[in-house]
């Protein structure tokens, strides 16, 4: 009798704690996003973008890309910019391909990046350009990365 009062007791108390304290997700790992995987991807400006299939398995999915910044709105307040792998030549005369650009949407909680001119490191969700979408500022870049935040050199 004493023990099975004792064992109902341990499971009782066993059920209270696993209720108490939910298990945590973990958080989702993000993915490398290598600037040759994005150059696979065939832009053409009347013609639905081609991606490889190593690229459409990121869609939606956490990655993490290097860059240096491009600024696509007020560099004080800053909430969205571009990426570009180099600094090479000009943006404006020497402009990288479609498939060499990421836009680059902040989330609420992040400060605007500093324009100083050194390599930046960002972490998001993958967006693959979609001609269907209702979100027309993304529509006009072959990858956006929404849910931002900046990585400190070095992790």
């Amino acid at each position: 009798m004493k023990i099975s009062k004792f064992l109902t007791t341990a499971a009782i108390a066993a059920v209270l704690c696993l209720h108490a304290s939910p298990a945590s997700a973990a958080p989702e790992v993000a993915t490398p996003l290598r600037y040759e995987l994005m150059d696979k991807a065939v832009y053409k400006e009347d013609a639905p973008t081609v991606f490889p299939a190593e690229l459409m398995k990121l869609e939606g999915k956490r990655v993490r890309v290097s860059g240096f910044v491009v600024p696509y709105d007020d560099p004080e307040k800053m909430s969205k910019f571009l990426m570009v792998k180099s600094t090479n030549g000009c943006f404006y005369c020497n402009p990288p391909g479609e498939n060499e650009v990421l836009f680059i949407r902040l989330s609420a909680k992040e400060k605007p990046p500093e324009m100083d001119g050194e390599k930046l490191v960002v972490e998001g969700t993958l967006h693959l350009r979609n001609a269907e979408s209702k979100d027309e500022e993304a529509k006009q870049f072959v990858f956006t990365i929404d849910d931002a935040k900046l990585i400190p050199a070095g992790h």
